[in-house]
């Protein structure tokens, strides 16, 4: 029996469908709306109950927290099931406040951690109870990004040097700003 399975990303909700033997490949979509066939049983999972049953799950990120190594629409990421306690410069998996979260440890503190995404200036606080998982893989256009010495320097140089990103970040989003307000002044002109 093959199987097709479709995130709701409203409800945060994977919703998996048993599909007949004459069904199509399974294949992963952003919307539980898009996969019609009326013929399935549907049941419901949240991101928990398929960690602990497949051990794996592939996710569709949204927002724009972790930036530039993962973009929304374009990046597929494999989440494992954690194994004891996180390291530092893994990218985490957690929910907080009813919100799926990936951002990375910058710190391993003793029954928690500090994150934040590669993109945000900002760091977060969180449980070791709320930890879901590990980021254990990216699919960029059906192939898989290579995680090793490139992902290794870039993790070392943007996503763990804190410092360094705040200083790069506001003058570009700054310049940005300008940017957009220039084009925005000249174009309704």
């Amino acid at each position: 029996m093959k199987k097709l399975i479709c995130i709701h990303l409203s409800a945060l909700l994977f919703r998996r469908r048993c599909a007949p033997a004459a069904a199509t490949a399974p294949c992963l979509t952003r919307f539980a709306d898009r996969c019609t066939d009326t013929d399935m049983d549907t049941e419901i999972y949240t991101f928990e109950d398929l960690l602990e049953r497949d051990g794996q799950i592939f996710y569709r990120t949204s927002g724009n927290s972790m930036r530039p190594l993962i973009k929304t629409g374009r990046d597929l990421v494999i989440i494992s099931r954690k194994n004891g306690r996180l390291e530092k410069y893994d990218v985490g998996f957690y929910r907080s406040g009813g919100k799926y979260i990936l951002h990375r440890v910058l710190s391993v503190c003793d029954g928690h951690y500090i994150t934040a995404g590669d993109n945000n200036n900002f760091k977060e606080n969180v449980a070791e109870a709320d930890m879901l998982g590990v980021m254990t893989g990216i699919k960029r256009s059906g192939k898989d990004v290579p995680l090793g010495a490139l992902y290794r320097l870039y993790v070392r140089l943007w996503g763990g040097n804190y410092a360094l990103r705040r200083v790069i970040q506001r003058p570009y989003r700054k310049l940005r700003s300008a940017a957009g307000r220039l084009y925005r002044k000249i174009r309704g002109k």
